[in-house]
């Protein structure tokens, strides 16, 4: 990871380390090790869902939150930021009024907004899709959708 984030950095790129995920309680300890790795491997933020990570020993790398954390509101957006996120991924439910309210409710100077304007066709609100659960046991909000959303029915 080292040499590939130094190979980045040359060519001015930032590197953002994915870790958009719900995590079990007996993951977190492996979570705290792998930010540390990738803190001192240079990367520039770890982009985060769990909320139960800020309870960790974190390295000072700057934390993204993931779509997955499902910003819908200007209260969860304001709460991130004051949590000490300098980057929130919106939900991509959101329209342009919302998003624009999201965006006067924090501080632009502290948190950076980004938000999507195309992706995957998913009925589910962001990081809340249960239906792959239901149909297979496996869950959507840990990084094993099976898209049973696109499917014909």
């Amino acid at each position: 990871l080292e040499r590939l984030v130094r190979h980045a950095h040359r060519f001015h790129s930032r590197i953002f380390v994915t870790l958009n995920t719900i995590l079990r309680d007996d993951e977190l300890e492996d979570a705290r090790r792998m930010a540390w790795q990738v803190y001192e491997a240079g990367a520039d933020a770890l982009i985060i869902q769990d909320m139960g990570l800020l309870e960790l020993d974190l390295p000072p790398i700057q934390l993204h939150a993931s779509t997955q954390t499902d910003i819908r509101t200007p209260e969860k957006a304001r709460f991130l930021q004051d949590a000490g996120l300098s980057q929130i991924v919106l939900a991509r439910e959101l329209d342009l009024g919302q998003i624009a309210a999201v965006r006067a409710a924090t501080d632009p100077a502290r948190t950076t907004i980004e938000f999507f304007i195309h992706g995957a066709l998913c009925v589910a609100y962001s990081g809340q899709c249960y239906i792959t659960h239901a149909h297979t046991g496996r869950s959507a909000n840990r990084g094993d959708c099976n898209q049973a959303c696109r499917l014909p029915y």
